[in-house]
This record gives structure tokens, sequence and C-alpha cells, in this order.
């Protein structure tokens, strides 16, 4: 196993970023270093949602060495660190990652509230407008752009706490939003439907770790399905009924006990015109509707 370490520092300057899939190639400058040498930095490479010179963050990764460019630091996570010095604050609201503050309103507002700045932001968003030159709109502007950066890093804290790589989170995210949480904890095996990229597998690892049940009937709704999907690859649209029961036992992790249960949630998928069951040569199939339906057809028009 490859020992992790973490660093907390600054990101010094960004060599790549792609805006897609939050890829970035950067010069990370580790915070005991920064009083001490401004250029021992190192390059760091991995998935970094909205970077920006000056960003405080926590890296968490392993090295690795490139053919052509030698030792580099290989990022598993990214966590954004909030600044808590005035220097900090007016560097991080200098980026313009708040909508409404440029470098001018920065300095400003830094001016006025010092290092209780963020403070003020986030609780009494209602004293912006003590600072000259920001009025109501802009001030209005500022609050909403903070709560929206604040609920960015909420949601990415706790998709990699359930074992989400920085990547999946940035796909997580951008297909569902600020309804991302409310999502996963009602049914994360929705994942494995909504978002390319993510099978059942990754769906159920992910499920797992929040708590749910083996028997949970939504974990079976997608075993399932995805076991019938699945079968496709190998060239079947169906499979005998027999060893669908084996198949999904075996996928599920779950015993013959179950087979009610399972049976309960074929019925009901049949009924949803989702799952479809027939009989052919004394011989009962089970596979999706929609490809029967597809059969059923080009059967006509053939006919």
């Amino acid at each position: 196993m490859i020992d992790q370490e973490s660093f907390c520092g600054l990101i010094e300057r960004i060599i790549f970023h792609n805006s897609e899939n939050s890829f970035s190639i950067i010069v990370f400058l580790p915070q005991a270093q920064q009083s001490v040498s401004p250029r021992a930095g190192f390059i760091v490479k991995g998935h970094i949602p909205a970077p920006y010179v000056g960003q405080d963050v926590e890296i968490c990764g392993s090295w690795t060495t490139h053919d052509s460019f030698g030792k580099q630091f290989l990022a598993a996570s990214c966590k954004q660190l909030l600044p808590t010095n005035a220097s900090g604050i007016l560097r991080y609201l200098s980026s313009g990652c708040i909508k409404g503050i440029g470098e001018k309103y920065a300095k400003a507002i830094v001016t006025h509230f010092g290092k209780t700045t963020l403070t003020v932001i986030d609780e009494f968003p209602e004293q912006l407008v003590m600072v000259p030159g920001i009025g109501e709109k802009r001030a209005q502007q500022i609050t909403e752009s903070w709560k929206e950066q604040k609920n960015i890093a909420s949601l990415m804290v706790f998709l990699q706490e359930k074992g989400i790589s920085q990547i999946l989170a940035t796909k997580i995210y951008k297909k569902y939003s600020d309804q991302t949480r409310a999502i996963l904890t009602e049914n994360p095996y929705r994942l494995a439907a909504d978002i390319w990229g993510i099978g059942f597998l990754t769906a159920d690892a992910i499920a797992q770790k929040m708590g749910f049940e083996l028997t949970d009937h939504r974990r079976i709704h997608a075993g399932i399905l995805y076991a019938l999907k699945h079968i496709t690859t190998s060239g079947h649209l169906y499979i005998e009924q027999e060893a669908s029961s084996a198949t999904f036992h075996t996928l599920l992790s779950l015993d013959t006990s179950h087979d009610t249960m399972i049976a309960d949630m074929l019925s009901a998928l049949c009924e949803q015109n989702i799952v479809h069951m027939f009989t052919s040569e004394q011989k009962k199939y089970v596979g999706l509707h929609k490809h029967y339906a597809i059969e059923q057809r080009c059967a006509k028009l053939l006919g």
C-alpha cells in the first residue's frame, strides 16, 4: 500500500486546469516553506475544482515520478481552506472567486473589517454596506456568491467522506448541483442511472458507506437492472429465469432466503414495464422490457 501524505499550503501557480473534469497541474507552496523560501513549491497533479492563485488548500496523496518532469505529488483529494489572517483574506477575495468582489472591493472590505472579514460576510452580511462604494445590490450579490461557494465546499467534503474521489465528486455536483446531498441521502443508486462512468458497483460501495442495508429495496431494484443490462455485453438480451436467480444472488451478496424479496421486485418491475418475463420453448426468460418491445416492433416490420 502506498503511503499517503498531507500538506497545507497555497496554490502558487496554475500550470493547467481542465474546467470539464477539474484536472489540474499546479505549483504548490507548503505552509512551512512560505516564510522560508517563496520558491520552495512543488508540482501537484489532481482534480481541483476552480483553483486560483493564492488559494489555501489541504492536499492528500502520494509522491510519483514522471519520466520527463521528475518528482511530483499526485493528489487524491484537495480541500479548500479559508484564510485566517488579513493578508490571506485579501488574497482570497482578490482572486475573483466571490462574485461582486474584485481587487478594489477586496481591499476596501479587508481594510474595513480586517481579519473578521469572512465572519462578517458569513454571519453579518448586512454590514457590508458600511464599506465605502458597496451598496445593497452588490452586498446581496456577494452574499449569494459566498453561500454558493460555501455550499460547494461543504458538498465536496460530504462526498469525499463517503469515499468518492475528487473527479467523481465533481461529476456528481455538476449533475445534481445543490440537490446533491438530498439525492444521495434518499437514493445513491440513482448515480448509476444518471451519471456516465458510475455503475452499480460504485454506487453500491457509496451506499454501503452511507449505511444502506444489503436488503434495501432500492439496492435490489438497481442490482436487478444492472444485471439485466450487463448480460447485453455478452450479446444476450435475455437470461433464463433459473440462471438469473443465481446471477442476482451473487451480485447482491444475498442467499436463497431472499428469493421472495427478489421475486417481488421482479414482479414490480414487470408491472412498471421495466422488466419483461416470458416463456419460450418451455423455458422462462427475463430481460429488459425495452429490448422485448424493440424485438416485437422489428418482427412486425419484417412480417
